[in-house]
């Protein structure tokens, strides 16, 4: 836990460093790796930058099924709390929610609240969603839009919009 504290606290102190897709470059892992090195108490492997990569990875997949439970209408989250499950009926609910989904990874958090979630959250401003398929803003069009623009919605290329009368006469906003 002081060596996942210490990371964390790194990386969020590094934060302008992470790329589009959530993840830090190699040599801020091999930089973080380097930090914890005075944490290293003898036991487990000393830590490399591909190792706190792939710890990043893991830490950035618990916070984006908390992002992905906490995006639900009617649902509570909280740091000290989780989830926040009392009763019967929110018991079942929750066993639900579990079964739906088909993982375990948010069941430490139906009383728990998780430590790094604040430090990670501002890592993730606009939420954690990364990928391919995740929204950003400046990639991304509205269904619609990209046809009254005259551009493939998926491209990245430079739009032309048509006039207000073209729009006027082919349904466009």
């Amino acid at each position: 836990p002081g060596e996942v504290t210490a990371l964390v606290d790194y990386l969020h102190d590094h934060r302008a460093e992470r790329g589009e897709a959530g993840n830090f470059k190699e040599t801020t892992y091999n930089a973080a790796a380097a930090a914890l090195r005075p944490l290293y108490n003898g036991i487990g492997a000393i830590k490399t930058g591909k190792m706190v990569g792939s710890k990043w990875a893991t830490l950035k997949a618990t916070y984006n099924v908390i992002e992905s439970y906490h995006s639900q209408s009617g649902v509570h989250w909280g740091n000290d709390c989780g989830a926040n499950i009392q009763g019967e009926d929110a018991a079942v609910l929750w066993t639900q929610y579990l079964e739906r989904k088909g993982s375990t990874a948010m069941k430490p958090f139906r009383n728990n609240g998780w430590g790094y979630y604040e430090k990670i959250h501002e890592i993730f401003p606009s939420g954690g969603a990364t990928g391919r398929l995740a929204f950003n803003a400046s990639r991304s069009l509205l269904p619609g839009i990209a046809e009254s623009m005259d551009m493939d919605p998926g491209s990245p290329g430079t739009a032309v919009t048509k006039t207000s009368s073209e729009n006027a006469t082919d349904g466009g906003y």
